[in-house]
């Protein structure tokens, strides 16, 4: 039909077809990921964080990585494909079609207490216990992922601090920042307001120890100030990989309500740079190590399995690929964040990282 409408009218065919072409990444974007519950429920490949943040040095996928074999699809959540009918994940052990996912949700530690302890009437304090609030209602969606591993340390949970304590730490660490405007922007182009709750959010401006947190068309990445404190931690990790840029997919946003990304605690990580140039999955050296064409999904092992960076991995020769694995795992190894979800978390994160910071939480996880 298109090639015939081509045919006989060139000019409005050939018009149509470009906007019907045109509109294709927009419909993907509308499947966004839909974080039911906050635990980072799928993603949609190709949504529209990652297309925007695409240029002439960020290849597309390689002819192999489209052509890859799909993992097998669990059911839970949307489907990476064109069309996808989303079954809700299981309330209850008994309600789980797969053992692991139901050993899974009767290991998984149960969520700390809410705290009640934010006192204060500043916009900081007032978006803490809107937090608060909110964050028990969510659903436990890491719980009903098969071998994710959990950890519990009290050390580890920390508190929503006032602006000017969490500000001070910032300049502490050597972090350029700017407080983001409440006002609305004059240019429909710049970010909106971050609406309640979002504590003390903050541009980050220019590298952190050495690494640049890049993100959007201004390169600029918007964050709580609570997160900005921990990419000091995230910079290190990546600095002993000889990583100098990393790319932000998305930072701070405004959907779905019930995700961390709306409080600016959670980052999206699609490509990192690197200093050296290493080879991926099909023997090319390249200067990006990209989540999407790199990571090798291994739904049989757990993530951190020493058996994957071992002489018998399945990564065999695959640079790019053990060097993004060993990233997610010494994110998680170091405390500092809540969730470090990898594409064997889900289809919906075959194309990137999805790390998060949750106050009041002693649990760490990774998938």
């Amino acid at each position: 039909m298109t090639g015939t409408t081509t045919r006989y009218l060139p000019g409005l065919g050939a018009s149509i077809v470009a906007l019907l072409v045109a509109a294709l990444p927009f419909e993907a974007a509308a499947q966004t990921d839909r974080d039911a519950g906050g635990d980072e429920a799928p993603a949609v490949e190709g949504s529209r964080d990652a297309s925007e943040v695409r240029d002439e040095r960020h290849p597309a996928p390689s002819k192999s990585q489209k052509n890859r074999p799909e993992r097998p699809y669990s059911g839970y959540g949307p489907h990476p494909g064109p069309r996808w009918e989303p079954r809700p994940p299981p309330r209850t052990p008994e309600e789980a079609r797969d053992p692991l996912v139901a050993k899974a949700m009767r290991d998984a530690p149960l969520p700390p207490d809410r705290p009640e302890r934010y006192r204060g009437g500043s916009d900081t304090m007032k978006a803490a216990r809107s937090l608060a609030e909110r964050i028990p209602a969510f659903f436990n969606y890491r719980a009903t992922i098969a071998r994710g591993r959990w950890q519990v340390n009290p050390y580890v949970a920390w508190r929503i601090r006032p602006a000017e304590e969490c500000l001070a730490d910032l300049r502490a660490r050597g972090i350029r920042y700017s407080v983001y405007r409440a006002d609305p922007p004059e240019d429909p182009d710049d970010d909106p307001p971050p609406p309640f709750p979002t504590p003390t959010p903050v541009h980050v401006i220019g590298p952190v120890e050495g690494v640049r947190f890049t993100s959007g068309r201004d390169g600029r990445l918007l964050v709580s100030c609570e997160l900005a404190a921990r990419l000091p931690a995230f910079a290190a990790v990546l600095a002993r990989h000889d990583v100098d840029q990393l790319l932000v997919a998305s930072g701070y946003r405004t959907q779905p309500r019930s995700s961390f990304h709306t409080f600016g605690m959670a980052l999206d990580i699609a490509r990192v740079h690197l200093r050296q140039p290493a080879r991926g999955p099909d023997g090319r050296p390249s200067e990006w190590a990209v989540v999407l064409n790199d990571f090798l999904e291994t739904p049989d092992h757990d993530t951190c399995d020493p058996a994957l960076l071992g002489p018998d991995s399945p990564l065999g020769d695959n640079e790019r690929g053990r060097l993004l694995l060993s990233i997610a795992c010494e994110l998680f190894e170091s405390g500092d964040f809540s969730s470090v979800l990898t594409p064997n978390y889900n289809p919906g994160h075959r194309d990137h990282f999805h790390v998060d910071v949750r106050p009041d939480d002693p649990r760490t996880f990774i998938r």
